[in-house]
C-alpha cells in the first residue's frame, strides 16, 4: 500500500488541532466536552452517508456551537478543499469514521496532531483495540503505516479520562497476526 508525500514543501497556513476517528461523528460529547477544549474555528465531518444526507446534516449543524463554522462533506470535496488551500488560516477540527481520510492528510503534508479514536467499529472489525475500538485488516494497516510515520493514535472518550497510547496495542496485534 505506502503512503506517498507530496514533495513541494508545505507552508503551515491551515492548522489541524485535532483528529477524531469515530463512529457517531459530531454528537453531544463532542459538543459539550471536546469543542470547548479544542481551539478550532472549524468542525469538518467528511462522511460520505452523512454528506448526503440533508437530515442529519441539519441536525448536526443545529448542535454546533454558534462560535464554530461546520462543513459537513464526502470525502472527495474534502480532497478537492484541501488540495485548493480552501481552509486557509483555519484551526480545523476533522471529525471522520473513515480512516482512510488520514494517509490523505499524511500525502499533504499537513502536521498531524495525535489521533484520538473515540467509538470506532469497523466493518467487518476482528481486533478489539479496547472496549469501545474494533478494527479491521484495513484500518491495522493504514494504522500501522501512518505509526511508521511517527503518528500516534489514543483512545479517550472524554477529555476528562486519560488517553491510552493505541501505538502498543497496535504493534501487539500486528505481532499476533504475524505470528499467529
Amino acid at each position: 500500500m505506502g503512503i506517498e508525500v507530496k514533495m513541494d514543501i508545505f507552508d503551515d497556513k491551515l492548522k489541524i488541532t485535532a483528529i477524531r476517528l469515530d463512529d457517531r461523528l459530531l454528537h453531544g460529547i463532542i459538543v459539550t466536552q471536546w469543542l470547548p477544549q479544542i481551539k478550532c474555528n472549524r468542525v469538518i465531518i467528511v462522511d460520505d452517508k452523512v454528506a448526503n444526507d440533508a437530515l442529519k446534516k441539519e441536525v448536526m449543524q443545529l448542535s454546533k456551537p454558534l462560535n464554530v463554522a461546520l462543513s459537513i462533506i464526502n470525502k472527495t470535496t474534502f480532497k478537492n478543499n484541501m488540495e485548493n488551500n480552501r481552509y486557509d488560516h483555519q484551526k480545523l477540527y476533522i471529525i471522520t469514521r473513515d480512516i482512510s481520510i488520514l494517509p490523505l492528510l499524511v500525502c499533504f503534508q499537513y502536521s498531524l496532531p495525535k489521533i484520538n479514536v473515540g467509538m470506532y467499529f469497523a466493518k467487518n472489525g476482528t481486533y478489539a483495540l479496547s472496549n469501545r475500538i474494533v478494527v479491521n485488516d484495513s484500518d491495522l494497516l493504514i494504522m500501522k503505516e501512518l505509526m511508521e510515520l511517527g503518528i500516534i493514535f489514543e483512545a479517550q472518550y472524554v477529555p476528562s479520562e486519560s488517553a491510552e497510547n493505541l501505538n502498543v496495542v497496535i504493534k501487539e496485534q500486528m505481532k499476533e497476526e504475524n505470528h499467529g
